[in-house]
């Protein structure tokens, strides 16, 4: 595994916050402002505060009004949904098949139904006693809290338009129609071929 040092730790934060940072803006869900850096912070653990910061910001303006927490010393996040959402979630029929995480979304995304949300950044322990000197490039990396936030904003998407009915119900229906009208189509072929 490949060790980093402070700089080179530092360096890779730098990135990481500024391609959130400018996706983040780019889908207009913060505004580009004067924000604390990884590039000015004092050491690796200090960069990282800026980056979760910047991330729980993002996930306040994406789910105003719902509780969002980040766990201690881990690179994880709970969004838990307001109590009349979630009754709502409860009486839309296939709402749970919807949010279930899609194959991009599934291991940063993890959802309790009707409950909570959990983004799972990164699968390491932070040490709780001052600046690890040792850091790894897989505990550090470039582009997972950007991987995180576009699995947020298309699982919110989903959970918009079932709140709005945006996504219909007969989707499913939808595809067995498809499906039975080959199927028709098919046995009609077979019949005037003489084949049944």
């Amino acid at each position: 595994m490949i060790q980093l040092d402070k700089k080179q730790a530092l360096r890779l934060l730098q990135m990481e916050y500024c391609l959130l940072h400018n996706m983040a803006v780019d889908e207009k869900i913060i505004r580009s402002g004067n924000r604390q850096t990884p590039a000015t912070a004092i050491n690796v653990r200090a960069g990282c505060a800026c980056i979760n910061r910047l991330f729980k910001s993002f996930l306040l303006k994406m789910f105003k009004g719902h509780v969002v927490s980040k766990s201690k010393f881990r690179q994880e996040f709970e969004i838990t949904l307001q109590a009349d959402l979630q009754q709502k979630l409860l009486a839309i029929k296939d709402a749970h098949g919807i949010l279930i995480p899609k194959d991009c979304e599934v291991g940063l995304l993890r959802f309790n139904f009707p409950n909570h949300l959990r983004i799972v950044v990164g699968h390491y322990k932070r040490d709780r006693w001052g600046d690890s000197t040792d850091w790894k490039l897989d505990q550090i990396g470039v582009g997972r809290y950007c991987d995180a936030a576009k699995a947020i904003i298309s699982w919110k998407a989903r959970l918009d338009g079932i709140l709005l009915g945006s996504v219909p119900e007969f989707i499913p229906n939808k595809m067995a129609n498809i499906a039975q009208e080959q199927f028709d189509a098919a046995l009609k072929a077979a019949a005037e071929a003489g084949k049944l």
